[in-house]
Order: C-alpha cells, then structure tokens, then sequence
C-alpha cells in the first residue's frame, strides 16, 4: 500500500480523507498545527507557513503522495483576515512545493468550485474560466 502525507490532517476535510485513507490500509502521516488523534496516523505538529521550519522538518516529508488540505475555514473565514489567509493559503502551499519537489513526491491539491465564482452554467465544467468573486476563489485559483 502507499504512504500518504496530508497537510491539514486535523481539519474536516482533512480529517475525513485520513480515515478513508486507513480503511483502504494505506500509511498516512498528518502534518499539522495540531496534533492528528486518529488512531494509527504519524502525527507531526508544525506550521506550514514557517519556511525555516518546514526545511527543518524535511526528513518527515517521506511518502508516495502528499495531499494539501492546509486552508482557511472556506470563504466566510478568508474575508476575516487577509494577511492571515494569504500566509496560510499561499505561503504554506509554497514551502511545502519546495519539498516535494526536491523529494519528487505525488502532489494533489483539493480546489472548489469558488474559482469559477458565480457559474453561468451547472454543472461547472472543469474548463470554465475562472473568475473568483471572493479573496478565498483568488487563494484557490492562485494556487
């Protein structure tokens, strides 16, 4: 089986993902701000938007596929504090790039459909050009 990294293992989404992860009997290691509770998850506690840090901690970036959940609580709270959802959103999408790709790990990155801001059409085509109407659409569309 493969050995999945998730970044924002403690998060909903995340914390869904890892467990379906497990089930399948796949290894998962959570890198997060806090720690990961799931039974049988490798849980590393650091904060992705520090670059020395995450250089750092390089060596626990070990696996066939990294799954980047690390965000913002979706729209409502980007709009709360910018300079906080760009670091978290953007910064952190950016340290952890520089590591897998020196690692030449898998990467996936979850999106939504709040790129495409107010469809003209559903079901949203993948596509569609992007047209975000909210700063957390522009951090999504950007990464």
């Amino acid at each position: 089986m493969a050995r999945f990294i998730v970044t924002g293992g403690t998060g909903f989404v995340g914390n869904s993902f890892i467990k379906h992860l497990l089930k399948k009997g796949h290894s998962v290691v959570s890198i997060s701000r806090r720690k990961c509770e799931i039974h049988g998850v490798m849980s590393i506690e650091i904060d992705l938007t520090n670059r020395t840090i995450v250089e750092l901690h390089e060596a626990d970036f070990e696996g066939d596929f990294l799954i980047h959940f690390v965000n913002t609580q979706g729209p409502s709270g980007t709009e709360k504090n910018i300079a906080d959802s760009y670091n978290i959103n953007i910064n952190a999408l950016k340290n952890v790039l520089r590591i897998i790709d020196r690692k030449k790990i898998k990467f996936l990155y979850p999106s939504s459909a709040a790129v495409y801001g107010k469809p003209s059409e559903l079901p949203i085509s993948e596509s569609a050009v992007l047209s975000p109407v909210s700063s957390y659409g522009i951090y999504k569309a950007t990464a």
